[in-house]
């Protein structure tokens, strides 16, 4: 369980919210396929005022398996989610959810990969509120299809990674900064890689250099198409 108040320090206002959370997983592996089935709920809430109150309520299930083969291996899931965002008003979103995949060995210590994916985020119950702190309106759950290449290669104690990806978002959530109001994206494009270095000097002790490009930008027809979207960073190195 959780306890949060969300806090607008020139407004005076203070939003107290609540929480609860959990999951569950199995998994069974051999040398041959693994299979997984998991889930999860989180609800949270936000109180106006002591009187007027927003919820989102999330509840998931998700089943996942791997095949192995000689020189090959094969991986998908499929996830359902069920979202319930409340206000004055209902809304509740189905959402179907998967990945499948497909990594190759080239050689013992080379291989390359492909996937595809359809992903989701919802957002914090605070987006339903404006930068006041006062009651908004209910923002849609993210929907992202994600594309992806890479390859990984083992040299001794080092590991060389990178792949490729092409990510198409829908309701992207994001401030406004003209109404100062929480919106979300219509369309959105992500087109980058990722190349990362690891030594491993022992099995505790491991050092690593990575590097990230995305090109992110607005697709759709709400006047910002074309644009990059806001607070997403177009270089980034972690050591």
């Amino acid at each position: 369980g959780n306890r949060n108040e969300s806090e607008y320090v020139n407004y005076n206002n203070n939003n107290d919210g609540k929480g609860i959370f959990g999951d569950f997983n199995f998994q069974f592996k051999n040398y041959s396929f693994m299979a997984e089935i998991g889930g999860g709920l989180n609800t949270n809430e936000r109180v106006q005022n002591h009187s007027t109150k927003a919820q989102v309520d999330e509840m998931l299930l998700y089943l996942n398996g791997e095949k192995y083969f000689s020189n090959s291996s094969f991986n998908g899931g499929i996830s359902a989610q069920r979202v319930i965002s409340k206000l004055q008003e209902s809304n509740a979103e189905n959402l179907l959810g998967g990945e499948i995949g497909i990594t190759h060995n080239l050689t013992p210590l080379t291989s390359l990969f492909a996937s595809y994916s359809r992903s989701f985020i919802v957002p914090n119950v605070d987006y339903i509120f404006d930068w006041k702190g006062h009651i908004n309106h209910l923002i849609d759950t993210a929907t992202f299809d994600t594309y992806q290449i890479g390859t990984k290669s083992v040299f001794g104690i080092h590991e060389l990674s990178g792949n490729l990806f092409y990510i198409l978002g829908r309701d992207e959530a994001y401030f406004e900064p003209i109404t100062y109001s929480n919106q979300t994206l219509d369309k959105t494009r992500r087109i980058g890689g990722e190349a990362k270095f690891t030594t491993h000097f022992n099995a505790q002790i491991y050092s690593s250099l990575a590097y990230a490009y995305v090109d992110a930008t607005m697709r759709g027809n709400g006047g910002y198409k074309g644009n990059t979207i806001p607070g997403v960073s177009k270089h980034t190195l972690s050591t």
